[in-house]
């Protein structure tokens, strides 16, 4: 299938122009990111493909954050019978060019949330490694819950001056592949509706970041330093939040985590979170 146009690297002028066309009737995959698209820009691999009157047709951005970790963050297009010809242009020709030149040993990643991507990253051979699956607590008994919450409590909210010590968890607890950025981190805190950090003689050794959005609250992030794990810091934290939801009206709370993470699904069903039914594919580029 032959068509003609030209790839080439978003830069700052193409913002107004990129953001015209994602309020379009168009095909997305996007990742689950805390930035909006256009804040990639100016980082590689971040590609777009012109026709031949200059308008953008497709977008791929597969950013590595952190390093050597290449997630398809967003792919985007106008023209749904060429969908196989712009994944072709941006990520098979230009894409994995700018990568391989990036980095020595990458890991490339998609989610597949829609039939239409799973299919074209199986068609394009990439291997099915991991699946995210979905949780909704079920609040009946938050009473019986509650009752195991002690005051004082070493949880404290978080604050900026944490994230250093927040960054070090997230790294030390979660495989690279799962690994935030403290500038990721930066940008979580920052559009949290709650946040907090469980300390230890001063120091942090775990924490936990939840949003909130059209009356429902999800838990983005949760980790405890493996030294201080086995000692329900995790669970308390979670009930931390759960009570601090349920203190202000909302009883609809998600958490995801990998299918095959049995320490977090072991935790969220004790704490009466019930499989929803909803889970995606991770896809690994081979």
């Amino acid at each position: 299938m032959r068509k003609k146009g030209i790839v080439r690297a978003a830069v700052e002028s193409d913002t107004s122009a990129i953001n015209r066309f994602l309020q379009q009737r168009i095909t997305i995959h996007r990742h689950l990111d805390w930035r909006k698209p256009t804040k990639w820009i100016g980082r590689s691999p971040f590609l777009l493909y012109f026709s031949s009157d200059n308008s953008i047709e497709a977008i791929l951005n597969c950013v590595p954050e952190p390093q050597d970790t290449y997630w398809i963050r967003l792919f985007t297009y106008k023209n749904p019978f060429y969908k196989a010809f712009y994944w072709n242009a941006l990520f098979n020709n230009a894409g994995l060019e700018i990568i391989t030149d990036q980095s020595e040993n990458p890991t490339i990643a998609s989610l597949a949330y829609q039939n239409w991507m799973k299919n074209l990253l199986e068609m394009e051979g990439w291997v099915k490694r991991h699946k995210v699956i979905q949780f909704k607590w079920d609040n009946r008994n938050k009473a019986s819950l509650f009752k195991s919450i002690v005051h004082p409590t070493p949880i404290r909210q978080m604050t900026y001056a944490d994230l250093e010590e927040v960054t070090y968890i997230d790294q030390t607890c979660f495989h690279p592949l799962w690994q935030q950025s403290k500038e990721a981190l930066e940008h979580a805190y920052a559009q949290s509706h709650y946040s907090t950090v469980f300390e230890n003689n001063q120091s942090v050794c775990g924490f936990q970041i939840s949003t909130y959005d059209k009356g429902k609250a999800h838990l983005a992030r949760l980790a405890v330093l493996p030294d201080f794990q086995k000692q329900h810091i995790g669970e308390k934290m979670v009930l931390n939040m759960l009570k601090h939801f349920d203190d202000q009206g909302i009883d609809a709370v998600s958490v995801n985590t990998q299918q095959d993470n049995f320490n977090s699904i072991g935790l969220y069903k004790k704490l009466h979170f019930k499989k929803t039914g909803n889970s995606f594919p991770v896809y690994i580029y081979s």
